[in-house]
Parts: C-alpha cells; structure tokens; sequence
C-alpha cells in the first residue's frame, strides 16, 4: 500500500500504520521461522537415516563378506558419530 502524503500526515495515522506493519512484519517472520525449522529438522533427520541405512547395508568387516578393515570401518564410525552429534546441537 503506497500513500502520497499530501499535508504532513497525522501522527496517531502514522502510529496506527506502524503497529500495523511491525503485526504484519512479526506474523511474517514467525511464519517463516517455523518453514525454516520444520525443513532443518526433516533434513537433519534424513541425514541420520542415511548415515544409518549406509552402516546397515554397506559398512562392513571383511570377517562379514564386506569390503573393509576393522580399522576403516572404526574411523568411518567416528566420522558418523562426529556428523551425528553436530545434527543433534544444531535441533
């Protein structure tokens, strides 16, 4: 909404569009607040998920028909906990 202020524009009128603008600008961020924290908190779990399915399905010892050392894997184990506990700080 755009106004052409013909006269010096009445303070309570000024007042009123102000309150209005910052209700509207607050319920806008809210708003926004909560899209952007519902999508951290779906992505970080999709994360988790993938990390854990990648584990299951193809970390494996070679004791297990896999293809990689005792060492790898417990390094790779490491690096997953590391990435795991920097989604649970960031919820």
């Amino acid at each position: 909404m755009s106004h052409v202020w013909l006269h010096t524009p009445d303070p309570k009128v000024l007042n009123e569009m102000t309150i209005d603008v910052q209700d509207r600008l607050g319920r806008d961020l809210v708003m926004q607040t909560s899209k952007l924290t519902e999508t951290a908190t779906n992505t970080s779990q999709k994360v988790l998920n993938l990390n854990a399915k990648f584990v299951e399905e193809h970390l494996r010892g070679f004791e297990q028909g896999g293809k990689y050392a005792p060492a790898t894997i417990q390094q790779a184990q490491q690096q997953l906990q590391q990435v795991e506990t920097a989604v649970m700080t960031t919820r």
